[in-house]
């Protein structure tokens, strides 16, 4: 009898090297579909409810308003809620000298065309209703801070752009 046939009563056996890679592909999916689970907003943006409701308190008060666009769908707007937005320092001084407000692609679509807003995520630090200036992209908590001081310390506005 040729060996390579086969006893139909015999258990056929699975390679498991062949089913391997396509766990670690369900895996590694997993993963990425996990990280990709939108963060919260930032506790420091609680405070307003809507950018206008911040340009009111900018009456009031004097404060620039901080405004954090982001969309539900951007793994760098993910990442800026998650780390940067909740830096300690970064935290303190937005919450010492801004008006916070964060706003969501999904819940505000109409103010991408009021803001001008081209990437996601976009920062921008605004007076009297007008940029000073805006950041687009991602950046680390330090990037952060500096254009933060910089611009609340009143050096002219400009853009920048985030690698």
């Amino acid at each position: 009898m040729d060996d390579t046939i086969r006893n139909v009563n015999q258990p056929r056996r699975r390679n498991l090297g062949s089913i391997f890679p396509i766990l670690v592909l369900i895996v590694l999916v997993a993963v990425i579909a996990l990280s990709r689970r939108v963060a919260p907003v930032p506790e420091v943006f609680a405070q307003h409810a809507s950018l206008d409701e911040a340009f009111e308190s900018q009456a009031r008060t004097g404060r620039p308003v901080l405004a954090v666009v982001t969309s539900n769908t951007c793994a760098p707007c993910q990442r800026l809620k998650r780390g940067p937005l909740t830096n300690p320092e970064v935290v303190s001084l937005i919450r010492d000298r801004t008006l916070p407000v964060s706003i969501v692609y999904q819940e505000e679509p109409d103010a991408l065309e009021r803001l001008g807003i081209r990437v996601f995520p976009t920062t921008l630090l605004l007076r009297e209703g007008r940029e000073v200036s805006r950041i687009e992209g991602y950046v680390p908590a330090d990037v952060l801070l500096t254009w933060l001081d910089r611009h609340l310390a009143g050096v002219d506005s400009h853009v920048t752009t985030a690698d």
